[in-house]
């Protein structure tokens, strides 16, 4: 499912969805989505978000 992002909090380790999801963000990867922005299009799996604005990034996360 495609949807964007609200925020970026906590240095990139919880993204906040426009759809309402919050998103916990695995430790390694939180160093790439610190620095994605709001308005990125996003792509959500089980166990990952892909940031299909900047290069379809793929990072490990958790819905919480």
């Amino acid at each position: 499912m495609q949807t964007s992002i609200a925020r970026v909090e906590k240095n990139g380790e919880l993204v906040l969805l426009i759809n309402g999801t919050k998103w916990a963000i695995s430790s390694f990867d939180a160093f790439y989505t610190r620095m994605w922005l709001v308005g990125d299009k996003i792509e959500t799996s089980m166990s990952s978000l892909t940031n299909v604005s900047r290069q379809n990034k793929k990072v490990s996360a958790r819905q919480v």
